[in-house]
């Protein structure tokens, strides 16, 4: 004998949305903004042709109406990279 009942067809349990949420979410999901510096007097004074500067962030924002279900809060992976790129 199961522990729990079956929702099915074949016995006197109705089907039901009452674990279904409604998941309207907003999120940022990449954003990488950057520089680069070429031709300026303080360049050419350290032997450099140019010098880029990158920021790069993934998954930095999520707001979301979902409830957290239960046992499994996981907070959400958040990735950040910075980057120098030097040209000689």
């Amino acid at each position: 004998m199961a522990q729990f009942k079956a929702i099915g067809l074949t016995n006197n349990t109705p089907i039901s949305s009452r674990f279904i949420q409604k998941d309207d979410y907003i999120s940022g999901e990449s954003i990488r903004l950057g520089y680069r510096v070429t031709d300026r007097a303080w360049l050419k004074k350290t032997g450099l042709v140019g010098l880029g500067f990158n920021v790069l962030a993934n998954e930095f924002f999520r707001v979301a109406t979902i409830k957290a279900e239960r046992g499994i809060e996981y907070p959400f992976s958040r990735i950040y990279s910075l980057s120098l790129n030097a040209s000689f």
